[in-house]
């Protein structure tokens, strides 16, 4: 009787001691939940302005919907482990700090985002464990695809697929009978001239289909090697659509006129070709995943 008086209340202590660190523990996550979006404040304010001002980031919206979801399918696992508090993620914390002040004395977002992902990486890790932090160190680095490229090297990937998806538009639209003259980043045919402007470059489709590979990729728990293989799948399918739709656009004008080439056919393609590319990286996924599945394993 008197032992199980004595396990009884020891029992009590215990559950007494968890409930007491479970509050330390979300008192001081709120404290660092605070101070970060203080710090950050800024940061997400002039990335929510570059999502509602330029057309090649609207996505960006989206992004931490989707990490919050891809986190919320990993609740399973971070509940089945046991709080193990790993101090070094104070190192990872700071960093993203530093990160922060790089980003805002720059004016560059993506250092800015790199360091508000730190921050949270190091939060769990400083609060809940190594093995916390690796569960949600993934889902929490997608939130990279929101933030925006330096102007410079946003300049520099649109002027590449600009230049590159004129060149195969125009070597393409030539093997299919069309007269056509290339000077720089305008198609020259017969009636018509075709310019692809940076609007037209298909950064668009880039930025948008590296996300989307990136939820297919973390969706489930897929090997490493199959999220970095449809990461680089991705640009390789934005610049297919882009030709196909540089091509599509010339060929119309070619048998219809220049009337065809624009307007509602013009929109049209873009929503056309950008289901396509999820349709192709849908497929590129499942077949990944088939070739995988009894070869490797898997993993958050």
């Amino acid at each position: 009787m008197e032992a199980d008086i004595q396990v009884s209340a020891e029992d009590v202590t215990r559950t007494v001691s968890e409930a007491g660190n479970r509050k330390i523990d979300l008192a001081l996550f709120a404290s660092l939940l605070a101070a970060t979006v203080f710090a950050f404040a800024g940061f997400w304010a002039a990335t929510a302005r570059v999502w509602f001002h330029e057309e090649s980031y609207s996505y960006g919206v989206l992004v931490p919907a989707v990490s919050v979801y891809l986190l919320w399918r990993r609740r399973r696992a971070l509940m089945a482990l046991q709080q193990a508090p790993w101090t070094p993620g104070l190192a990872l914390l700071a960093l993203g700090c530093v990160l922060r002040v790089m980003g805002e004395r720059g004016d560059i977002l993506w250092v800015s985002g790199a360091g508000f992902i730190l921050v949270l990486i190091g939060a769990a890790a400083f609060l809940w464990g190594k093995a916390h932090a690796r569960i949600v160190a993934m889902p929490l680095a997608f939130l990279i695809f929101m933030v925006p490229l330096p102007s410079y090297a946003l300049a520099m990937v649109s002027w590449q697929l600009q230049t590159g998806a004129t060149t195969f538009s125009a070597d393409l639209l030539r093997r299919m009978g069309i007269l056509v003259f290339q000077d720089g980043n305008f198609l020259v045919l017969p009636g018509y001239t075709l310019a692809v402007k940076e609007a037209c470059s298909g950064t668009r489709y880039v930025f948008a289909l590296m996300a989307l590979a990136g939820v297919l990729g973390l969706s489930s728990r897929y090997h490493w090697m199959l999220r970095v293989v449809l990461l680089a799948l991705a640009p390789i399918v934005a610049l297919l659509l882009n030709v196909i739709r540089i091509v599509g656009t010339g060929f119309a004008a070619y048998l219809w006129g220049a009337e065809a080439a624009q307007g509602l056919l013009h929109a049209t393609w873009a929503v056309v070709l950008f289901l396509l590319g999820t349709a192709l990286l849908v497929g590129a996924r499942n077949l990944l995943q088939w070739l995988t599945s009894k070869s490797v394993s898997p993993s958050y």
